[in-house]
């Protein structure tokens, strides 16, 4: 296979969060050697994180963990110790970027200030991305996803407008996060080439919720209004009046648009869906019981073959046996030693001629040896020492 468009990048990464972990996936997966920082003993929090096989815990089983260090190397080391601060020194003269999402001022605390680092490493990038950036009166603040959501916004134009907002599965603003401090780096690589020299890349989850967010900010500096929720419907439409939504089927749920006059009856032989000025509840009425008739998939393909603009909503199973999803190399088998065979996710984007590359998240501390001993040239009785008092 052709290198990756990132080697022979080399990026140490110090982070236990979604973002800074995502981050490193992104690098890793173009070609960039990606060497992951672990806690000794415990390692990575995500390690702790579901779902494990059979629901029995272990941390070489996380899918949280596998999914987010797919293509990574991994050694333990205690940086919050005087001689692992030290160790994180020379491990950052070697390299082209660290990565890391300790709180702000945590590693100035250590003696390991950008100025510090770069001047061991003139030409690193050090990108960090954590909640609130390294700036500002939030920039020392705790945050959760949920956190997150509430404050960017997003949160509010979620949900129904007669109910509570309501923040969205998983972990969508960390990911977010780690795509624009993936960018960040990326754009500082670059800038290098044309000064010789490195630089800080600030990336705030916060700030990159922004990105999700869009037009309301415009919205409201332009014309001095403030979305509100809509469900399912149509933003700024009148929710009895908005015939964009989803209905339950037999199977599941099918999102649809407005019909062009005439199409619904063809499509479901219920002519009363055609009376002009019907309101959304008796639109509803009408339309569910042929719905619940039949299978999502039959709606959807019949209602396509008329160009209807409907769709079945997928649920994270149908996703894996997807047609464009697999002819397009989406997921991928992976095998690990100690989850065993994984079909991930694979490509976020193609390249031709430097592909992406999925392999496997890396066990605990498994290149210890290799980085200690062959490439920092520490002897095997310093690292047995090391490994003795918790540093390693």
């Amino acid at each position: 296979m052709a290198e990756g468009a990132l080697s022979p990048l080399k990026v140490l990464e110090a982070t236990s969060s979604v973002a800074g972990a995502y981050c490193g996936k992104l690098l890793a997966g173009c070609g960039a050697d990606v060497l992951k920082i672990e806690k000794p003993g415990a390692g990575d929090p995500a390690r702790a994180y579901g779902p494990f096989p059979g629901d029995t815990p272990h941390p070489e089983k996380s899918g949280l963990f596998l999914h987010l260090n797919t293509g990574k190397r991994s050694i333990t080391l205690d940086v919050e110790t005087a001689t692992g601060a030290g160790i994180f020194k020379d491990l950052v003269e070697h390299v082209d970027v660290l990565l890391e999402d300790f709180r702000p001022g945590t590693l100035d605390g250590l003696g390991l200030t950008y100025d510090v680092l770069a001047g061991i490493n003139p030409r690193l990038i050090m990108t960090s991305v954590t909640p609130f950036g390294q700036t500002g009166p939030y920039r020392d603040l705790r945050t959760t996803e949920l956190t997150t959501f509430a404050l960017s916004g997003y949160m509010d134009l979620t949900g129904l407008p007669e109910r509570e907002p309501l923040k969205t599965w998983g972990f969508v603003g960390e990911y977010m996060g780690g795509v624009c401090a993936a960018l960040g780096t990326m754009s500082g690589l670059s800038a290098r080439e044309l000064t010789g020299a490195g630089q800080r890349v600030d990336a705030s989850v916060f700030e990159s919720m922004m990105i999700l967010l869009g037009m309301p900010p415009v919205e409201y500096r332009f014309l001095d209004q403030v979305f509100k929720r809509a469900g399912n419907g149509t933003p700024g439409v009148d929710a009895s009046r908005s015939m964009s939504h989803l209905l339950p089927a037999r199977n599941g749920h099918i999102q649809f648009h407005p019909a062009p006059p005439g199409m619904l009856n063809l499509l479901t032989g219920e002519p009363r869906l055609e009376e002009q000025g019907l309101r959304r509840e008796e639109y509803d009425e009408l339309f569910r019981p042929w719905l619940m008739e039949h299978d999502k998939e039959e709606i959807a393909a019949k209602a396509q073959d008329l160009r209807l603009a409907f769709t079945e909503v997928f649920n994270p199973g149908e996703l894996l046996e997807d047609v464009q999803h697999e002819a397009r190399g989406m997921f991928e088998e992976i095998d690990h030693p100690a989850a065993g065979s994984l079909k991930q996710p694979g490509p976020p984007f193609h390249m031709r001629e430097t592909p992406w590359s999925t392999q496997r998240a890396p066990l605990l501390g498994e290149h210890n040896e290799l980085v200690y001993c062959e490439e920092l040239k520490y002897s095997h009785e310093e690292l047995v020492r090391l490994q003795q008092r918790s540093i390693i």
